[in-house]
């Protein structure tokens, strides 16, 4: 491919463009180069998170998932890493999944101890 031949500062200035019109809020002009670069340079952990935030900030959470979990298998303890995976795993997810995902996170409402349920706004 085209992408393929480009010199190493070339894939360097698009990467910094891509990270220059991400800061601008311009996700969709960064997408071009975020996609050269990751393609030019599989597997550049750089590379495949910038492009996963491009598409993550453009909505599509299903390419930006797998761009991730490279990331995460590179670097399994980064906690920026797994919030963005975890965070993309609930986009992806099913809508009924996320909200049996929401409901275990939220407190539940009745049923159970009420001792939780009658604490005063503002008592400590």
């Amino acid at each position: 491919s085209a992408v393929a031949r480009e010199a190493p500062a070339d894939m360097h200035l698009r990467y910094a463009r891509a990270e220059a019109n991400m800061a601008l809020e311009e996700p969709r002009r960064a997408l071009e180069d975020a996609a050269a670069v990751t393609a030019a340079r599989p597997g550049w952990f750089d590379g495949l998170d910038l492009c996963a935030k491009v598409h993550a900030r453009l909505g599509d959470w299903k390419a930006a998932l797998p761009l991730w979990e490279e990331c995460h298998s590179q670097q399994p303890h980064n906690p920026a890493i797994e919030m963005a995976l975890e965070r993309a795993r609930v986009e992806v997810a099913p809508p009924e999944e996320q909200q049996r995902e929401a409901s275990d996170a939220a407190p539940r409402s009745g049923g159970g101890d009420d001792d939780d349920d009658e604490q005063q706004p503002g008592g400590g």
